[in-house]
């Protein structure tokens, strides 16, 4: 992960390497999944890069992946996450950038199975029905 700009605060950025996630049907991980915390609130947002493990040849696979949220707050794992809209990534190139703006876990995640990370499983089934 890294930054596009310094920031005058204090930023905790942690790489998980374990513990109980939830993630949403239809996805494999594809980065690490970072803890984000400042040392106070937020002032502004920030542009965070996050490297994925994916090779991005054409604009048109841009869709298969997308990035992924859990929130921090008193509740016990498993932490659960779900496809967020907005970032960008880029052809040639292994990172993908969102801004965020709260304290959060976060990653990139890749869709499968013809999946719409933006549509839950109950919604795609009651669309497939007759």
């Amino acid at each position: 992960m890294r930054f596009l700009k310094q920031t005058p605060s204090q930023v905790l950025i942690k790489a998980l390497v374990g513990g109980k996630f939830q993630f949403p049907d239809g996805m494999e991980l594809v980065s690490a999944l970072y803890v984000i915390k400042f040392a106070k609130e937020f002032v502004q947002p920030v542009e965070l890069y996050i490297q994925h493990c994916v090779y991005l040849k054409n604009p048109g696979q841009f869709k298969y992946l997308s990035f992924i949220i859990a929130p921090i707050d008193e509740s016990v794992p498993p932490y659960k996450f779900q496809f967020i809209e907005g970032g960008k990534f880029y052809t040639d190139s292994p990172y993908g950038m969102i801004v965020c703006s709260k304290f959060c876990i976060m990653g990139i995640g890749k869709k499968i199975n013809g999946v719409d990370p933006y549509t839950s499983s109950d919604e795609e089934e009651d669309a497939s029905d007759p």
